[in-house]
C-alpha cells in the first residue's frame, strides 16, 4: 500500500523527474553536438583541405554521436517518460477504484456505471499521462528549445530572432482546433458514459434479456447509444487530426525559412555553408522540442475534463456520508421519535413514518411488511447504505450497526474455490453442517454461475453467519432454501438470541414466536 495519497495535482516534481529532465537536455545537447560536428565536416569539405586521418575522425565522430543520441532518444524521450506514465496510471486507476469503492452510497448513486468505468480507465490514465508529460517532456523540453535558442544566438542572433518569433506563431495556428477539442470532450463524455452503461447492461445481463424477449428493444436502446457516440467521436477525431497535421505543416515553413535565411546570409558572406546544413539540422531539432511541449499543452487543455472528473471525485471521496450525526455508542441498538423515511434524499415519496421506537441490544428483531413497503430501505439506512437524508425526525443509532453483517442481494460470486469466495475471510465449521454444504471442493463459476440458487444462498449465508460481528442483518434469509436447510438455520439463529442482535427481514413466521420486537410495516407506517 502506497503511504502518499494522490492529491490530483498535476505538477509534482521528485528526484526521478529531474533524473529524467536532465537526460532530456543531455539527448539535445549531443544532437546539437552531431549537428555542428556535420557542419564543420561540411566546411572542410568545401575547403578542399583536409586528410584522410581528419575524414575519418569526423565520420567516426558522428556515427558515435548519432548511435550515442539515439540511445539517449530511446531511453530518456521514449521508454523512461512511458514507464513512469503507465505506473502512475495504474497507481491512479487503484486509488480512484479504492474510492469507489468507499464513496458513501449518496454521491455514488448520483452517477451511472458508466460514468466510474470511465473515470477508473479513461479519466484515470489520461490524467497519469498529462501528469508524467508535464513532470518530465514538458520542463525538459522547455529547456531543450532555450539551449538551442541560445547556441543559435551565438551563431548568428538573426536565427535566435526567427525561432523566437515562430514560437508564437505557432500557438497561435494550433490554439483554435485544441480548444475545439477540449468543447468537444467535456459535452462527449456523458455520451461515452451512456454508451459504456450500454454496453456493460447488455453484457451483463444476455441471459435475462433473451429469457425476456426484450432483444429488439435493448438493440434500439444500444443503436441510440451508440450513434451518439460515433457522432462526438467523428468530430473529435476530425480535430484531433487537424491539430496534429498543422505541426508538421509549420515545421516545413520554418525548414523553408531557414534555408531561405542561412542563404541569403551564405551569399552575403555571414556564414559557411558547413552553417547552413547546421542551421537547417537546428529547425529540425527545434520542431520536436517545441511540438512536444505544445501537445502536451493541447493535450493537457482537451483533456480538462478528465482532469476535472478526477479532481471532483477526489474532493467527493473525501466528504463525509452524512450519517455520523447518527450513530453513538449507546445502550440500545435503535432509537427513532417522530420519523419519516422517504424512497431518495429528494423526499419526494413518504415510504413509512415512525411514531416512537426503541430497540435493545442482542435482541431478535423481526420486520415484516408488504414487497416495496421499505423493509430493505430501512435496513439499508440504520446500517448507512443509503442516502441519510432521506430520513426526517430525531433518530439516534448505535455505532455497532456500522459494523454489521449484512445479508443482501444480488449475490456476488467470484471464479475459485469456496474459500476465494469467503474473500480470504475464515469460515466456522459447524456452519457447513448447518447450512448442509456439500460443494466444498467445487470451482465455482461467476460467469455460468454453476451453483444452484439455494446454494448461492447459502454461501452467501456462510459469509455472513462467519464474520464476528455484533450485529447481524439477514435480508429473506430462507430465499431458496429447503426445508431441512431452514429448520436447522432457525435454530442455528435463535441459538445467537441475546448474544448478538439480530435483525431479520422475513415473510415467513419461523422467528415470529421468539422474537423480542415484530416491526410490521402497514399503511405507511410501522407498527410494534
Amino acid at each position: 500500500m502506497k503511504n502518499t495519497k494522490f492529491s490530483g495535482k498535476l505538477f509534482e516534481i521528485n528526484l526521478r523527474h529531474i533524473r529524467l529532465i536532465i537526460g532530456i537536455c543531455f539527448t539535445m545537447i549531443l544532437s546539437i553536438i552531431t549537428s555542428v560536428l556535420l557542419g564543420k565536416f561540411i566546411d572542410v569539405l568545401g575547403s578542399g583541405k583536409f586528410s584522410g586521418r581528419e575524414n575519418v575522425f569526423y565520420i567516426v565522430g558522428l556515427f558515435v554521436l548519432t548511435i550515442l543520441s539515439l540511445i539517449c532518444t530511446l531511453l530518456f524521450v521514449k521508454w523512461f517518460p512511458l514507464n513512469i506514465q503507465l505506473q502512475k496510471s495504474i497507481d491512479i486507476s487503484q486509488e480512484i477504484m479504492e474510492g469507489v469503492l468507499k464513496l458513501p452510497q449518496k454521491f455514488y448513486q448520483a452517477k451511472d456505471s458508466g460514468h466510474y468505468i470511465n473515470l477508473v480507465t479513461s479519466s484515470s490514465f489520461t490524467f497519469a499521462t498529462i501528469f508524467s508529460e508535464i513532470n518530465t517532456n514538458l520542463i525538459g523540453n522547455i529547456f531543450c528549445v532555450i539551449i538551442l535558442i541560445v547556441v543559435s544566438g551565438f551563431i548568428n542572433p538573426i536565427f535566435a530572432i526567427v525561432f523566437l518569433i515562430y514560437i508564437p506563431l505557432f500557438y497561435v495556428m494550433i490554439h483554435a482546433p485544441s480548444k475545439r477539442i477540449s468543447e468537444l470532450q467535456k459535452n462527449g463524455l456523458p455520451t461515452q458514459d451512456n454508451f459504456l452503461s450500454g454496453t456493460k447492461q447488455i453484457v451483463t445481463d444476455k441471459k435475462s434479456i433473451n429469457i425476456s424477449r426484450a432483444d429488439e428493444f435493448y438493440n434500439k436502446s444500444y443503436h441510440e447509444k451508440s450513434n451518439k457516440y460515433l457522432d462526438f467521436v467523428t468530430k473529435y477525431k476530425f480535430f484531433e487530426t487537424v491539430s496534429q497535421e498543422i505541426p508538421i505543416i509549420l515545421s516545413g515553413v520554418l525548414q523553408i525559412l531557414t534555408l531561405a535565411l542561412s542563404s541569403y546570409l551564405f551569399y552575403k558572406k555571414q556564414i559557411s555553408l558547413g552553417t547552413i546544413i547546421l542551421m537547417f539540422q537546428f529547425s529540425n531539432l527545434l520542431q520536436s522540442p517545441l511540438n512536444t511541449c505544445f501537445q502536451i499543452l493541447i493535450y493537457k487543455s482537451v483533456n480538462k475534463a478528465h482532469i476535472e472528473r478526477i479532481r471532483d471525485f477526489i474532493k467527493l471521496s473525501s466528504e463525509k456520508s452524512g450519517f455520523e450525526k447518527y450513530y453513538k455508542d449507546q445502550e440500545e441498538l435503535i432509537c427513532i421519535k417522530n420519523g419519516k423515511f422517504f424512497t431518495t434524499g429528494d423526499k419526494d415519496k413518504l415510504l413509512f413514518t415512525v411514531d416512537d421506537l426503541k430497540i435493545t441490544k442482542n435482541s431478535l428483531v423481526v420486520v415484516k411488511g408488504e414487497n416495496g413497503s421499505g423493509k430493505s430501505m430501512f435496513v439499508n439506512f440504520i446500517t448507512g447504505f443509503s442516502d441519510p437524508e432521506s430520513f426526517e425526525g430525531d433518530i439516534s443509532l448505535d455505532s455497532s450497526l456500522q459494523k454489521s453483517s449484512y445479508l443482501s442481494y444480488p449475490i456476488l460470486l467470484v471464479h475459485g474455490s469456496l474459500e476465494e469466495n469467503l474473500f480470504n475471510e475464515k469460515s466456522k465449521e459447524n456452519l457447513f453442517e448447518v447450512l448442509n454444504i456439500d460443494f466444498r471442493n467445487k470451482i465455482i463459476d461467476d460467469k455460468s454461475r454453476n451453483l444452484s440458487f439455494g446454494e448461492q444462498q447459502k454461501l452467501n449465508l456462510l459469509r455472513v453467519l462467519s464474520r464476528d460481528s455484533s450485529v447481524i442483518i439477514l435480508d429473506e434469509p430462507f430465499t431458496n432454501l429447503d426445508k431441512e436447510s431452514i429448520d436447522s438455520l432457525t435454530k442455528y439463529i435463535l441459538s445467537l438470541k441475546g448474544k448478538v442482535s439480530i435483525i431479520a427481514i422475513t415473510h415467513s413466521p419461523e422467528f415470529d414466536e421468539s422474537a423480542d420486537y415484530i416491526l410490521n410495516i402497514v399503511d405507511g407506517k410501522i407498527v410494534l
